[in-house]
């Protein structure tokens, strides 16, 4: 598996990061949370959604490595982290995921 390499600079990133934020906006509006106050966490996030969404098409948390990536590095016999699978059952609160407004 090679690395793959992005340019925060690029028009291409930054057109990407621009539809997370609106994504997140949107998801915030959505669940009637708010945004921490930190604003570099957020930030964070959204660069980290952005560039998940980059490399694997998908907007996967960038709290955690991916399933492909973990199942990649377990194949060659690197040790991982736990890496804990939320179920479409369990629904997030507001003190996990996010704070109610």
């Amino acid at each position: 598996m090679s690395i793959i390499k992005i340019d925060m600079n690029s028009d291409e990133f930054q057109a990407e990061l621009e539809k997370t934020v609106k994504f997140t906006d949107k998801v915030i509006s959505q669940f009637n949370w708010a945004y921490n106050p930190q604003e570099e966490i957020n930030e964070g996030v959204q660069l980290g959604l952005a560039r998940n969404k980059m490399m694997y098409g998908k907007r996967f948390c960038p709290c955690y490595m991916t399933r492909l990536l973990r199942k990649s590095y377990l194949k060659k016999g690197y040790v991982t982290a736990k890496f804990s699978v939320r179920r479409n059952s369990q629904q997030p609160n507001a003190s996990r995921w996010g704070s109610k407004r």
